[in-house]
């Protein structure tokens, strides 16, 4: 059984991975490259969190993380720096690429009877079956881990190779070497998942998918509970981390990374017959439009809370929101933000696709976009072709569980926005009444940010 898709649905989006999404899948195999071509290897080493290593010592910037060049180079200076350090905290990144590969070529080769990326695809894995018990469970930060220093990181990496399994054996079923990835890399690693609860948090929801995912594969009913039903499950972030006005409660920067954890866990819910309950599965639906409601005139989200500063919505990641939003109903908000992010006048640059890792969000800088840019969500879930994609206007608004009132004025060019709800947990700052201004391009009143989750301004 799929875990995301029936047989009939999947064979459906055959006709749309030829047809319509017919770039998207070719950009994405071409991407594959390296991997069909076995030019990678699976780290020996687990990722080590340290406060140097992965950042620029001139300007803290993170270093570039390219999978086929394993320099450590400043994106901002242009400094290469060296050491130990830097090398441990590459594979963070490495071991979520080369997952997030894994499933590209399990869907790739299902969808397009590709042979090569199937193989590819079970040759990674039967690696990954030989390491996985041998990266040591310790050096960690946020829960146990092998790979990884904390045990989110590895719930979305076994998230991938589960997902790839279930589709690899939809089309060329190997006992042999499922059964070996089960018992090598699936049940250990969610027996350390299930271990570790983060509570009402955004990591949890990564730590749930894992679960649910292993769950179904691997046909345990407990851990499908513990998932959906459990003191930290499906329902319980659905009603008490997802407000009632669709937002998550820790904010703009965590939004979009639990409400895309939270599109695994309702889709893989729907899928086994157990769907959350029609008021949260609304509440889930509002939750693709939410973080759009309030984006400042540059199309940049505030800089609320642990926030980078001035993320913008043009990148993938947020137009395949828009996708996977509109595959399940139709939103004039999301029509409308797609407009504006398919908008054909926005140069386009590096979308950074084909060194993306996973689920865990690198922002880059703005670019122009189409959907040739998305990602295999698209080719399973997205529409096959779009409505018209006509602007929704950008209107005073108002979050009133998030606790963020808008007053837009001028078509949306004079943003004023007033600050003062919840404090978003431990995400949160103190600073629970600001004032936002901007003009345009121009901020008058603005929120700096968070760098990172060691700088002092952390604190403030």
């Amino acid at each position: 059984m799929s875990i995301l898709l029936d047989s009939a649905a999947l064979e459906g989006r055959r006709a749309i991975a030829r047809g319509s999404l017919a770039p998207l899948a070719r950009g994405l195999r071409a991407e594959l490259a390296p991997v069909l071509a076995g030019d990678i290897e699976i780290p020996r080493e687990k990722a080590l969190l340290s406060r140097t290593g992965g950042r620029c010592p001139y300007d803290g910037t993170l270093l570039r993380f390219d999978p086929l060049d394993a320099r450590h180079v400043c994106p901002v200076c242009g400094s290469e720096v060296r050491g130990e350090l830097h090398d441990r905290f590459r594979p963070y990144w490495y071991q979520l690429w080369l997952a997030e590969r894994v499933l590209h070529a399990s869907v790739l080769g299902v969808l397009l009877d590709d042979v090569e990326c199937i193989e590819a695809a079970w040759r990674v894995l039967d690696g990954y079956a030989d390491r996985y018990l041998d990266y040591p469970n310790r050096d960690n930060v946020l829960g146990p881990s092998r790979p990884f220093f904390s045990t989110y990181l590895e719930s979305i990496w076994l998230l991938q190779l589960v997902l790839a399994v279930d589709l690899l054996e939809t089309a060329s079923p190997s006992a042999q070497r499922g059964a070996r990835v089960r018992d090598r890399i699936v049940e250990p690693s969610v027996r350390l998942i299930a271990s570790y609860d983060e509570g009402i948090s955004n990591r949890q929801v990564w730590n749930d998918a894992a679960m649910l995912a292993a769950g179904v594969l691997l046909d345990d009913e407990r851990l499908i509970d513990h998932a959906i039903d459990g003191e930290s499950g499906l329902r319980v972030l659905l009603t008490r981390a997802l407000l009632a006005d669709g937002s998550w409660y820790e904010g703009e920067n965590y939004h979009l990374f639990a409400h895309r954890g939270l599109w695994y866990l309702v889709t893989m819910a729907e899928r086994i017959g157990r769907p959350p309950e029609t008021s949260l599965g609304r509440r889930f639906d509002d939750g693709f439009a939410a973080p759009f409601r309030t984006v400042l005139p540059d199309l940049t989200y505030p800089s609320r809370r642990d926030s980078q500063y001035a993320v913008s919505v043009r990148q993938p990641r947020f137009a395949e929101s828009c996708e996977l939003g509109l595959a399940r109903h139709d939103d004039p908000r999301l029509v409308g933000m797609l407009a504006r992010l398919y908008d054909s006048s926005v140069p386009a640059r590096d979308t950074g696709r084909r060194a993306s890792t996973a689920d865990v969000e690198r922002n880059l800088s703005a670019t122009g976009l189409t959907r040739a840019d998305l990602s295999w969500r698209s080719l399973l879930f997205a529409r096959s072709s779009l409505p018209p994609l006509e602007l929704h206007p950008l209107a005073s608004d108002l979050l009133p569980a998030q606790g963020f009132g808008i007053i837009r004025r001028e078509g949306g060019r004079c943003f004023v926005g007033l600050d003062y709800g919840r404090s978003g947990g431990g995400h949160g700052h103190p600073d629970r009444l600001n004032l936002l201004l901007s003009d345009g391009d121009v901020r008058w009143f603005d929120d700096p940010g968070t760098g990172s989750y060691v700088d002092e301004s952390l604190h403030w």
